[in-house]
Order: structure tokens, then sequence, then C-alpha cells
């Protein structure tokens, strides 16, 4: 069962019995007695659309963030909740960003056109 079968789920549970699992599952992770290895989940990653590149720049003209790995992180950082966005298409988010003038990116610095 994968994150997002398990969200939709709880959804329909009520508060009592949120916080009832929510206890149940702290007591699970302090226990320590896990000696199985996680199930290593397959990366669910959104797909990129040309038509996110404009919240995408509005966001991180706010943010500026200052170095390439940083701005590579406020990407991933967006996608988040939506099931997260792989690295080539971050790389494709960052480029269309540079082909829109918006941003200027050196070794150790990013640059951003006013």
């Amino acid at each position: 069962m994968y994150y997002p079968e398990i969200a939709s789920l709880v959804r329909l549970l009520s508060k009592k019995e949120k916080l009832d699992l929510a206890q149940k599952l702290i007591q699970m992770a302090d226990d320590g007695n896990d000696d199985t290895p996680p199930e290593v989940q397959p990366a669910i990653c959104k797909k990129y659309n040309d038509a996110d590149v404009p919240d995408i720049e509005a966001r991180l003209l706010k943010l500026r963030p200052r170095k390439p790995t940083a701005l590579s992180n406020c990407i991933k950082t967006m996608y988040k909740l939506t099931g997260g966005i792989c690295d080539t298409d971050v790389a494709k988010v960052v480029a269309a960003l540079k082909k829109r003038g918006k941003i200027k990116i050196g070794e150790e610095s990013v640059t951003y056109a006013e």
C-alpha cells in the first residue's frame, strides 16, 4: 500500500480515530523492534508541465535561493505535496527559467533579473 492510498483512507476516519492511529504509529516507531527492512517504494514523479513555469517563477522570485542546489531543492519542495518531481524535470524547469531570462546560474550562485 502506498502513501496516496493510505491518505485517502485516513480521510474517511473520524477525528478520534485519526488521533488513535497517530498514537499507534508513534508507539510502533518508538518500539525499534522492526527487524524487517522497509519496502522500497518506486519514485512517484509529477510530470513537468510548461504551464507551471510562471507559478514557479513567481515563488522563486520571492524566495531567491542563492545557490544552484538551493534552487533545485526549492523546486522539488514546490512539487512535494503532489507526489514529487524527478531530477530531469527539475533540470527542465531550470532550463525554462534560464530561457525566459529570469535567472542566470553560475557555478556557485544564482542571480535574478530585476
